[in-house]
Protein backbone atom coordinates (compact mmCIF):
# COMPACT_ATOMS: atom_id res chain seq x y z
CA UNK A 1 0.00 0.00 0.00
CA UNK A 2 1.70 3.33 -0.76
CA UNK A 3 1.94 5.94 1.87
CA UNK A 4 -1.23 8.78 1.20
CA UNK A 5 -2.55 11.87 3.61
CA UNK A 6 -6.07 12.83 3.31
CA UNK A 7 -6.53 16.12 0.29
CA UNK A 8 -7.75 18.25 2.61
CA UNK A 9 -4.32 18.68 4.77
CA UNK A 10 -2.73 20.22 2.01
CA UNK A 11 -5.23 23.24 2.42
CA UNK A 12 -2.44 24.48 5.78
CA UNK A 13 0.14 24.83 2.92
CA UNK A 14 -2.60 26.88 0.98
CA UNK A 15 -3.43 29.02 4.19
CA UNK A 16 0.11 29.46 4.71
CA UNK A 17 1.14 30.62 1.92
CA UNK A 18 -1.83 33.11 1.80
CA UNK A 19 -1.12 34.40 4.90
CA UNK A 20 2.75 35.68 3.38
CA UNK A 21 0.70 36.95 0.33
CA UNK A 22 2.14 34.48 -2.06
CA UNK A 23 0.10 32.72 -4.37
CA UNK A 24 -0.60 29.13 -3.78
CA UNK A 25 -1.52 28.03 -7.34
CA UNK A 26 1.63 27.63 -9.19
CA UNK A 27 3.18 25.93 -5.98
CA UNK A 28 0.54 23.54 -6.07
CA UNK A 29 1.32 23.12 -9.58
CA UNK A 30 4.82 22.35 -9.23
CA UNK A 31 3.69 19.81 -6.67
CA UNK A 32 1.25 18.47 -8.56
CA UNK A 33 -1.19 18.70 -6.18
CA UNK A 34 -4.62 19.71 -8.04
CA UNK A 35 -5.98 22.61 -5.78
CA UNK A 36 -9.76 21.03 -5.65
CA UNK A 37 -9.15 17.36 -4.58
CA UNK A 38 -8.85 19.68 -1.05
CA UNK A 39 -12.65 19.79 -1.05
CA UNK A 40 -13.44 16.18 -1.90
CA UNK A 41 -13.04 14.17 1.33
CA UNK A 42 -12.49 10.92 -0.24
CA UNK A 43 -9.71 12.09 -2.28
CA UNK A 44 -6.40 11.45 -1.08
CA UNK A 45 -2.37 12.45 -2.29
CA UNK A 46 0.80 10.81 -2.18
CA UNK A 47 3.49 11.19 1.11
CA UNK A 48 5.58 11.88 -1.84
CA UNK A 49 3.69 14.90 -2.97
CA UNK A 50 2.80 16.30 0.50
CA UNK A 51 6.44 15.99 1.15
CA UNK A 52 7.51 17.51 -2.04
CA UNK A 53 4.52 20.66 -1.51
CA UNK A 54 5.81 21.40 2.10
CA UNK A 55 9.47 21.35 0.72
CA UNK A 56 8.16 24.01 -2.30
CA UNK A 57 6.80 25.81 0.26
CA UNK A 58 9.91 26.07 2.38
CA UNK A 59 12.16 27.38 -0.79
CA UNK A 60 9.33 30.45 -1.53
CA UNK A 61 8.48 31.67 2.04
CA UNK A 62 11.15 34.23 2.93
CA UNK A 63 10.86 33.26 6.64
CA UNK A 64 12.44 30.48 9.14
CA UNK A 65 9.41 30.27 10.97
CA UNK A 66 7.26 29.58 8.49
CA UNK A 67 6.81 26.25 10.43
CA UNK A 68 5.44 27.56 14.15
CA UNK A 69 3.08 29.95 12.10
CA UNK A 70 1.94 27.28 9.98
CA UNK A 71 1.07 25.09 13.06
CA UNK A 72 -1.00 28.21 14.32
CA UNK A 73 -2.83 28.01 11.15
CA UNK A 74 -4.65 24.37 12.15
CA UNK A 75 -8.50 23.92 11.36
CA UNK A 76 -10.18 21.00 12.67
CA UNK A 77 -12.05 20.17 8.87
CA UNK A 78 -8.25 19.68 8.01
CA UNK A 79 -8.76 16.10 9.69
CA UNK A 80 -12.44 15.91 9.04
CA UNK A 81 -13.97 13.34 11.60
CA UNK A 82 -10.94 12.96 14.02
CA UNK A 83 -10.40 16.94 13.61
CA UNK A 84 -14.08 17.61 15.06
CA UNK A 85 -13.71 14.47 17.39
CA UNK A 86 -10.37 16.01 18.73
CA UNK A 87 -12.86 19.05 19.92
CA UNK A 88 -15.82 17.29 21.00
CA UNK A 89 -13.50 14.99 23.64
CA UNK A 90 -13.89 15.65 26.80
CA UNK A 91 -10.61 15.45 27.72
CA UNK A 92 -7.16 16.49 26.32
CA UNK A 93 -6.29 12.69 27.24
CA UNK A 94 -9.18 11.40 25.60
CA UNK A 95 -8.60 13.56 22.32
CA UNK A 96 -4.78 12.38 22.42
CA UNK A 97 -5.97 8.90 22.30
CA UNK A 98 -8.57 9.31 19.27
CA UNK A 99 -5.46 11.17 17.25
CA UNK A 100 -3.38 8.26 18.48
CA UNK A 101 -5.76 5.22 17.38
CA UNK A 102 -6.98 7.43 14.17
CA UNK A 103 -3.95 9.39 13.10
CA UNK A 104 -3.42 6.94 10.12
CA UNK A 105 -6.70 7.50 8.72
CA UNK A 106 -5.68 11.24 8.02
CA UNK A 107 -1.83 10.52 7.19
CA UNK A 108 -0.99 6.48 7.20
CA UNK A 109 2.78 7.25 7.78
CA UNK A 110 2.36 8.94 10.96
CA UNK A 111 2.68 7.62 13.93
CA UNK A 112 1.65 8.54 17.56
CA UNK A 113 2.81 7.09 20.73
CA UNK A 114 1.23 8.08 24.32
CA UNK A 115 3.37 6.41 27.30
CA UNK A 116 3.14 7.64 30.76
CA UNK A 117 6.22 8.65 32.42
CA UNK A 118 7.29 9.92 36.61
CA UNK A 119 7.04 13.86 34.56
CA UNK A 120 3.58 13.24 32.65
CA UNK A 121 2.65 11.98 29.58
CA UNK A 122 5.65 11.93 26.83
CA UNK A 123 3.59 12.06 23.35
CA UNK A 124 5.61 10.44 20.14
CA UNK A 125 4.76 12.09 17.35
CA UNK A 126 7.23 10.87 14.04
CA UNK A 127 6.37 10.25 10.36
CA UNK A 128 9.01 7.47 9.12
CA UNK A 129 8.41 8.30 5.62
CA UNK A 130 10.03 11.71 5.60
CA UNK A 131 13.85 11.16 5.34
CA UNK A 132 15.39 14.03 5.07
CA UNK A 133 13.21 16.42 8.08
CA UNK A 134 14.01 19.64 8.32
CA UNK A 135 13.78 21.71 10.92
CA UNK A 136 10.74 23.72 9.36
CA UNK A 137 9.34 20.17 9.78
CA UNK A 138 9.50 19.63 13.19
CA UNK A 139 8.69 23.45 14.43
CA UNK A 140 5.84 22.46 12.35
CA UNK A 141 5.05 19.66 13.58
CA UNK A 142 5.39 20.28 17.54
CA UNK A 143 3.60 23.89 16.88
CA UNK A 144 0.58 22.40 15.07
CA UNK A 145 0.27 19.73 18.09
CA UNK A 146 0.27 22.51 20.70
CA UNK A 147 -2.39 24.39 18.60
CA UNK A 148 -4.73 21.22 18.62
CA UNK A 149 -4.20 21.00 22.13
CA UNK A 150 -4.92 24.27 22.96
CA UNK A 151 -8.29 23.78 20.91
CA UNK A 152 -9.72 21.12 23.22
CA UNK A 153 -7.75 22.14 26.54
CA UNK A 154 -8.00 25.50 26.45
CA UNK A 155 -5.51 28.58 26.12
CA UNK A 156 -4.05 27.98 29.31
CA UNK A 157 -2.01 24.79 28.79
CA UNK A 158 1.55 25.01 28.44
CA UNK A 159 3.24 22.31 27.90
Amino acid sequence: MSLSVLAKTAELAWELLKSYDIDPVPIFQQARIDPGSMQDMHTRISQASVTNLWALVAEKVDDPCFGLRAGKLWHPSYMYALGYGWLTSSTLRTALNRLQRYSHLVNTSIRVSLTDTERGLQIDWSNPAIDDAHYWHADGSMALLITMCRANYGSSLDP
